[in-house]
């Protein structure tokens, strides 16, 4: 059997005792999938956020974990590439995940049961629906899922435009696996893209509202999978091994539905005092600092918040710190809150970051563009520009003078 058609072979749950790690989250009637067995790795090299997220995943599994390196991953990635196009594709990143370390199987003593264990694509027009599919099977069987956020440039590499992260939690109202109806709640994931290479990843627990305005179509015209949703799922096929995946589409797709609150996006922003009650409402609500991962939160000290995207999908990002006082005010966590409502939206653990301010980023701006005089300047917080995407954690000042237009990253980097 080929490894190409064996990566299209999938499982059901393996029955192996799992040890969880709950997020401490204050829901009625929540149930929560947090896989707390999962390494954090960063990409080494800028386009290798798939390899990054394979390794997390290949060395979390439950039963039969394997360190692989990401160069060793990459090269089983080129090897079993479908489409030419991306550096890591879905069925390349799958097949590599199965070549390396297929899971173990469902029936070790049956070697010819009908049902076999492996990493699956699978795609959904609609975002909510393969979110669904993704609850449901973390559910049932405990391993993480390869999800693409994205096919935007995320980094410097302008021509790297797909990013990859590994979801290691699902919190629903239900057992998704018990009911076909759901709401799901939030998601728990790591990110293996830092805003500069060499960072630890950035671990970020997010209300699911939130993470739908993340969660983005494949742009890839010429693609199979372009204008669907995407992720890379170990779930079960039906043998014959040479039978391609979509002839068994997941039967968990077009059974009950998924809900969850939809984020509002535009309309008046609130003030910064306002947001941060709000903030402190959530931390104490949520016991975000009873999260092994959010600990510092409980003797962190909270910066200026900042407004970011004001105009549509604003929120506050309000930095905290742990320095406060030793003179760099450097922070190691954020949360992020929606600016028209005050709703909590997502916090993060990532490298000490010291935010600039306006001020800062405006002299970097008017040094590269070798302005002197006086002239209207209109700055803002932003998440992207055309062909970038700087994240929700790192957004980069958009500065404005006259017709000109740069954006200075929170390292002082310029995009122009």
């Amino acid at each position: 059997m080929s490894i190409k058609n064996l990566s299209k072979i999938c499982c059901v749950m393996v029955s192996t005792l799992l040890v969880l790690v709950f997020v401490t989250i204050k829901l009625p009637a929540s149930y929560s999938v947090m896989l707390g067995n999962i390494p954090e790795y960063t990409e080494e090299v800028p386009v290798w956020c798939g390899p990054a997220v394979a390794q997390m995943i290949m060395n979390g599994y439950p039963s039969g974990a394997l360190f692989v390196s990401q160069e060793d991953i990459w090269d089983a990635i080129q090897t079993y590439k479908v489409e030419t196009m991306w550096h890591s594709d879905p069925r390349g990143l799958a097949n590599a995940m199965q070549s390396l370390n297929p899971p173990p199987a469902i029936n070790p003593q049956y070697p010819y049961s009908q049902i076999f264990d492996g990493w699956c694509v699978t795609s959904s027009t609609d975002g909510l629906s393969l979110m669904k599919v993704i609850a449901y099977w973390m559910t049932k069987n405990n391993y993480p899922v390869a999800v693409l956020l994205s096919t935007l440039p995320h980094n410097s590499i302008q021509i790297h435009q797909e990013h990859w992260v590994e979801v290691r939690g699902i919190v629903t109202d239900v057992n998704p696996t018990e009911n076909p109806n759901f709401n799901i709640e939030w998601v728990w994931y790591t990110d293996p893209s830092p805003a500069t290479l060499g960072d630890p990843p950035v671990i970020s627990l997010i209300k699911m509202g939130a993470w739908l305005n993340l969660f983005q179509l494949v742009d890839k015209e010429g693609s199979e999978f372009d204008n669907q949703f995407v992720a890379i799922i170990k779930r079960q096929v039906t043998w014959p091994p040479d039978t391609i995946l979509e002839a068994y589409p997941d039967p968990t797709l077009n059974k009950g539905n998924a809900q969850t609150p939809k984020e509002v996006l535009s309309g008046e922003t609130l003030l910064p005092n306002d947001i941060l009650k709000y903030t402190q409402k959530w931390i104490e609500k949520y016991k975000l600092y009873e999260t092994e991962a959010y600990k510092d939160l409980k003797s962190a000290t909270h910066l200026k918040p900042l407004l970011v995207d004001k105009k549509y999908g604003g929120y506050y990002l309000i930095p905290y710190t742990t320095s406060q006082g030793k003179g760099n005010n450097a922070a190691s966590l954020a949360i992020l809150i929606n600016a028209y409502e005050g709703n909590f939206q997502q916090i993060g653990v990532f490298e000490p970051t010291k935010y600039l301010s306006e001020q800062e980023a405006t002299e970097i701006a008017l040094n590269y563009l070798k302005i002197k005089t006086t002239k209207a300047i209109i700055a803002e917080l932003v998440t992207q520009t055309e062909g970038h995407y700087f994240g929700r954690f790192f957004p980069a000042w958009k500065i404005t003078i006259d017709d000109k237009v740069v954006h200075v990253t929170q390292k002082g980097k310029i995009i122009s």
